[in-house]
């Protein structure tokens, strides 16, 4: 195992033990026959994945100087909006998905209002986590509060949900495509690094930087898991591959992989991973 994959590894185990410290301490304020939710948060929370975002998170705020409990809480905000989405994601009204990295889905192993309100509930656990975490630097929280919710209401994850509802009835330009991964994949993986530079305090010309980092890293995550869908036999209608074709569509990959690394470099951040997460969506095989 290499360092980086020693330090994803550690960055997920953190987050988890700290949503699990976290629900379970919650758990103590929830009404009388609210048993069957908490179980459903749990199983949202705890059904796998890879943690991306709280590695983001983390790798981030290390390039920055800062330490893994100043941006601890932010990491598992950021992932209890991510998981949120998945439910939501998977719920017959959406994608109408029955399994989720080979376990049935919320509405599937519970029942689809569950499922729904568990959604809900992880958005404003989200919100009041963030809101407790920081509240000895209330400027920082309220930037954290706002970031987090433009990424992933109207403006952001939300939006790009709706547009990609859209892009199903009908045949999308490129730049339309980039526009919908932009909201609905990239908003949060853009505030990953934006709240972690929110945290560190970083100048302007910083944040905008690592924002312009995150986008093409958002970008290049969607191109990389269309790709995965031809391997696996699939040309997803409104993929890139579809759009542009398959070589095009790598080309179009190495090109967002050189940008990520160009603005890394531009940074002058302390050694970190930051570029290492570029080479591993390169060459990742799922």
């Amino acid at each position: 195992m290499s360092d980086f994959e020693k330090r994803w590894a550690e960055c997920g185990k953190k987050v988890e033990s700290f949503l699990k410290n976290h629900l379970e301490a919650r758990k103590e304020l929830f009404p009388e026959g609210t048993q069957k939710y908490y179980e459903a948060l749990e199983y949202s929370l705890f059904s796998g994945g890879k943690r991306f975002r709280p590695a983001l998170v983390f790798m981030t705020a290390e390039a920055l100087g800062l330490s893994d409990d100043e941006v601890l809480p932010y990491a598992a905000a950021v992932e209890m909006i991510h998981c949120f989405s998945l439910v939501h994601d998977d719920l017959p009204c959406m994608d109408d998905d029955d399994f989720r990295r080979g376990k049935p889905t919320v509405h599937k192993q519970f029942d689809e209002a569950t499922a729904l309100l568990a959604g809900d509930g992880l958005i404003t656990e989200a919100f009041e986590l963030l809101a407790d975490a920081y509240d000895d630097k209330p400027k920082t929280a309220i930037r954290l509060v706002k970031l987090l919710a433009n990424c992933t209401g109207s403006a952001g994850m939300i939006g790009g949900q709706i547009l990609d509802l859209h892009a199903q009835k009908e045949m999308l330009e490129v730049a339309e495509l980039e526009q919908v991964h932009l909201h609905k994949t990239g908003a949060l993986i853009r505030s990953c690094c934006e709240g972690a530079a929110i945290i560190a305090g970083v100048d302007a010309s910083k944040e905008e930087m690592l924002v312009e980092y995150a986008n093409h890293l958002g970008l290049s995550f969607q191109v990389k898991d269309d790709l995965l869908e031809v391997e696996d036999n699939k040309v997803e209608l409104g993929s890139y591959p579809h759009l542009i074709g398959v070589v095009a569509s790598n080309v179009l990959l190495k090109e967002m992989e050189q940008t990520c690394i160009r603005q890394i470099d531009e940074l002058n951040a302390k050694p970190n991973f930051l570029k290492e997460i570029v080479t591993f969506n390169l060459n990742r095989t799922k």
